[in-house]
């Protein structure tokens, strides 16, 4: 049976692999929301604790790799936002901004 829960385990876990390479190649995570984020990590939380209280070693295992990694996309997708991709984390004035000031005279 721990078998069984270790491969589901791993199969589940593993689905984040590509999705984290995808936000490292296209510099991009505006796929996944916050709320999804929040919601799904509290839930893996919840589910490793529940693993703890039961001793239950399948998911441990698994919800620690899965929490890791969605920790990971959490961090990646916070640092894609702040302008970590580029390097540069101030905002650029539009041109409408920077003749905004500008009089007529």
């Amino acid at each position: 049976m721990i078998v069984i829960g270790l491969v589901a385990g791993w199969l589940v876990t593993a689905c984040w692999l590509p999705q984290l390479y995808k936000f490292w190649r296209t510099r991009s995570a505006k796929d996944f929301s916050w709320g999804y984020l929040a919601a799904f990590s509290t839930g893996i939380a919840l589910w490793l604790l529940y693993g703890f209280l039961t001793h239950d070693i399948a998911l441990v295992v698994s919800n620690s790799l899965t929490l890791t990694l969605t920790l990971a996309v959490i961090g990646l997708k916070l640092w894609l936002e702040t302008g970590g991709a580029n390097g540069n984390t101030t905002v650029q004035p539009t041109a409408a901004a920077s003749t905004a000031g500008a009089r007529d005279d």
